[in-house]
């Protein structure tokens, strides 16, 4: 079934959210202490931890509206993930190891691949994609695959196994996809809509309450906390909630759409602005860091796509880094 306006504006709000959630958890390091920043530090952190999740939800959901055969999988991906993923991984990896050194190929490689780097996300979401890749595949296979992920999480966010670097195990990743599939396949995406909706103010409360104890306490939320899937539950009912309230807001939805891009190329200007705050003892402003990044990566978007027009490039050059 295709989405209508409203939802796909819908969808990309939720999208603007994660990226805004994704560049919080790169912005949220602090140099200068205090009680008050630090604090802070805490609930961006909390917040950072928000987006992924929902990243490979959306990923599912919309991954599962469509059949791709093997060679037209390839044929539309190579061009608008693989190319603008290893590209923009490259300038990046560049950008820090000219200032830190440690160039190799070896480092690279675990640099683009994500071991060690933002780019986790990316390596990730090519292994959701291949495992269900065909041009149907069984309501069996989402169950096993996402019910192995869902008892690995359980078992990871309680201790009782432990992955060296958990962000490139799949296990950790694969059930957030197929809760996506699931949400698809039976057409659930308008009844969640509308029951978030109902329970807006319940929503709201629990989780300003959970951020609060948070805070107050200095839990750290992660991924592999015991208590992070209750969290991001209540996290993904407050992203729906608030998606649907700004769905008429163009600026959110074109923040949304760029989503992929600003993921990519965030990190150009996420050290930059961290210098900038810790330089100038700012860092009791840091809520305002993630959206002066996305501020600045939008502005570049909007510079690529000016000249790839003037250049009369046809989309050749925004492409290459995933501007939509």
């Amino acid at each position: 079934m295709m989405l209508s306006k409203e939802q796909s504006n819908i969808i990309y709000n939720m999208k603007a959210l994660c990226i805004l959630s994704a560049v919080c958890a790169h912005t949220s390091t602090t140099v200068n202490g205090g009680v008050i920043t630090t604090r802070l530090s805490c609930l961006m952190s909390g917040m950072g931890s928000i987006g992924v999740p929902i990243f490979f939800l959306l990923s599912g959901m919309l991954f599962a509206k469509r059949e791709y055969d093997i060679g037209t999988f390839w044929k539309k991906k190579v061009w608008s993930l693989l190319l603008p993923w290893f590209l923009t991984g490259t300038i990046v990896w560049l950008y820090v190891v000219l200032r830190k050194g440690g160039f190799s190929f070896v480092a690279w490689i675990n640099y683009v691949l994500g071991n060690g780097s933002y780019l986790y996300y990316m390596s990730m979401l090519m292994i959701c994609y291949l495992l269900f890749l065909g041009k149907s595949f069984g309501q069996t296979r989402v169950i096993v695959f996402g019910g192995c992920s869902f008892l690995w999480l359980i078992l990871e966010c309680f201790d009782v196994v432990n992955t060296s670097n958990p962000y490139i195990n799949p296990l950790n990743w694969i059930v957030y996809f197929t809760m996506g599939i699931l949400i698809s396949h039976y057409d659930l995406f308008t009844k969640l809509l509308e029951k978030v909706w109902k329970f807006k103010y319940v929503i709201v409360f629990i989780w300003t309450i959970l951020v609060m104890a948070t805070v107050s306490f200095d839990i750290m939320i992660t991924y592999w906390n015991q208590g992070y899937l209750a969290f991001e539950l209540i996290s993904f009912c407050l992203l729906l909630l608030l998606a649907r309230v700004f769905k008429d807001i163009l600026w959110v939805t074109e923040v949304g759409k760029q989503s992929f891009a600003i993921y990519l190329l965030h990190m150009l200007f996420t050290g930059i602005v961290n210098a900038l705050f810790a330089k100038f003892r700012i860092e009791i402003l840091l809520m305002l860091k993630p959206i002066m990044v996305i501020g600045l990566v939008m502005i570049c978007i909007m510079t690529l796509k000016y000249f790839d027009q003037k250049a009369k490039l046809g989309g050749k050059l925004i492409r290459c880094v995933g501007i939509r």
